[in-house]
């Protein structure tokens, strides 16, 4: 092999070798992109998510004081006192889910500020175990 033969064949493996680099810095710039993309998507979802538990949380207040208030004011243990203890306990119960979003949502942002995927966190509870018995279905 000729000298001339065998520095193209260097600057050959030289040059491979540089652009498999290229090929990985790349690949790696896309997954990066693509994880700030979905921060991005979860950090607008969960500004949304905080207004409008916000929104809810006030309205769920005023019903749970009315029902309370109402329900003191009626003095027969009948149908209407029923009903308004039933709506107290799913405004309390609604109540209890916005709290819920709120944590969650403050939960997400510090796990991803740590630098975790919520896919690998397991969250205790389910939507709807601590749903009073007068939301049951009567079917």
């Amino acid at each position: 092999m000729t000298e001339l033969e065998q520095r193209v064949e260097e600057r050959t493996h030289e040059l491979t070798q540089a652009k498999k680099r290229l090929e990985q810095s790349l690949a790696d710039l896309k997954a990066s992109q693509e994880q700030l993309i979905q921060t991005a998507r979860f950090h607008a979802m969960g500004e949304a998510t905080t207004a409008v538990a916000h929104d809810l949380a006030d309205p769920l207040t005023i019903i749970v004081s009315l029902a309370h208030s109402l329900a003191k004011e009626v003095t027969a243990e009948g149908r209407a006192k029923v009903q308004l203890q039933q709506i107290s306990e799913a405004a309390l119960c609604c109540q209890r889910l916005v709290e819920s979003v709120l944590t969650f949502v403050d939960t997400k942002a510090s796990i991803n500020a740590m630098g975790y995927h919520l896919s690998e966190i397991l969250l205790p509870g389910r939507v709807g175990e601590s749903r009073p018995k007068s939301m049951a279905n009567p079917r």
